[in-house]
């Protein structure tokens, strides 16, 4: 004797396999748009056609920096704010403001910076 068929668990493995697509096609949309693709994937499980429509609407985010080029932003950052302390007066070491004594004894060095 044969089972009958279990439409219910049939549909049931359609719906999963076409919402488990919609959401790697949605983390392939966000991952060209530079943002985060497991994110937006789970976000696709979720919320279905309604979150691909919204990765879709949204504007590429700007391609993000090289580790050195943020390494080298990271180093500005230190001096400008090096220079500042200097300024104000404070005691602050740093080698690129070449500082060994209290601040104060340099405040006009980097006064223009």
């Amino acid at each position: 004797m044969s089972r009958p068929i279990r439409w219910r668990s049939i549909a049931l493995l359609i719906f999963a396999t076409i919402g488990v697509a919609v959401a790697a096609l949605q983390a392939v949309v966000a991952a060209g748009k530079n943002r985060d693709p497991l994110g937006w994937f789970l976000l696709g499980l979720l919320f279905g056609l309604l979150s691909l429509v919204a990765v879709c609407a949204l504007p590429p985010l700007p391609a993000p920096k090289e580790p050195e080029q943020r390494l080298a932003d990271w180093e500005a950052a230190q001096e400008r704010a090096a220079c500042e302390c200097e300024a104000a007066g404070m005691a602050f070491r740093v080698a690129a403001c070449n500082v060994t004594a209290p601040a104060a004894t340099y405040a006009g060095r980097h006064a223009a910076a």
